[in-house]
């Protein structure tokens, strides 16, 4: 294969700035069309669900491809699923009834096959909160993932459903933001058979081994890509594997925290910033 491939975070990444009615910011939507129409290929790679990715593909117009479920779920710019890897049934539910023992996590989400996510809250908010909650998710507007609130749901996806990602919420508080820091730290060294990861004010699980990293490794042997032809951005704990296997061509958003900065080369303010490395050639 000839070109190059740019892998792209959207959470604080690709949709920074934010707005209102679209997804992807107009000078960064003008920047990869450019990069796509040269010969290229774009990879979006996120925690958030296949179905939400949908929408990323109408609104680029172009040819892309999709890591979603921070790797569960790889599927290549003609919907070929390269990987589509779930939990075992008894072992998610055994996992999270242990982490809901001793951690006592506000929210656990769940991302599923017939849902975008199924939340519980284990009856620990008050309805206050659960009102903020549906107000914060419906100000993303476009960004918005759908969900359900409910307990029952929740219960029976653990027990019939297919589940390709956890998340666990702890609270919004820079305390509560650290000892989400410090219940991963603890996840990965207690249950080495998962694979946990930190993402802001959440953190989440998926299958043992898989990641972003191991799932672009994956892509890149399927499409015949070139380990110095790959380029990564992101923002978060769950983009440190892929800083880690591309480092030479690895990039950190400016605002990226301290923690997670540390393991990218580069820093850039914006995605279009890129251009002039990629497209320009510039150092």
């Amino acid at each position: 294969m000839t070109g190059k491939l740019l892998v792209v975070d959207l959470d604080g990444t690709l949709f920074v700035p934010r707005r209102i009615h679209k997804l992807i910011p107009k000078k960064n939507l003008k920047f990869l069309r450019s990069f796509i129409d040269e010969g290229n290929k774009v990879i979006f790679a996120s925690s958030r669900s296949y179905q939400f990715s949908k929408k990323l593909q109408e609104e680029l117009d172009r040819p892309c491809s999709f890591i979603c479920c921070n790797g569960s779920q790889v599927i290549n710019e003609n919907g070929e699923f390269y990987q589509n890897i779930s939990f075992e049934r008894e072992e998610i539910k055994n996992l999270l009834e242990s982490i809901d023992n001793e951690y006592k996590p506000k929210l656990f989400l769940l991302y599923c096959e017939d849902h975008h996510m199924v939340i519980t809250d284990k009856g620990r908010l008050p309805g206050l909160f659960k009102f903020f909650y549906k107000f914060a998710n419906r100000i993303q507007f476009s960004r918005k993932e759908n969900y359900v609130l409910s307990n029952d749901m929740y219960d029976n996806e653990l027990e019939n459903g297919i589940i390709y990602k956890a998340t666990f919420f702890f609270g919004v508080t820079k305390k509560k933001r650290n000892h989400a820091i410090e219940v991963n730290r603890y996840i990965r060294e207690k249950y080495p058979e998962i694979e946990s990861v930190w993402s802001g004010l959440v953190d989440e699980i998926s299958p043992k081994d898989v990641n972003k990293g191991t799932s672009l490794k994956l892509f890149s042997e399927r499409e015949g890509i070139s380990h110095d032809d790959i380029y990564v951005i992101g923002d978060g704990g769950n983009d440190i594997p892929m800083f880690k296997e591309y480092y030479q061509n690895s990039f950190a958003m400016t605002k990226t925290p301290s923690v997670v900065k540390k393991y990218a080369k580069h820093t850039v303010n914006r995605v279009f910033n890129l251009e002039k490395y990629l497209l320009k050639g510039e150092n």
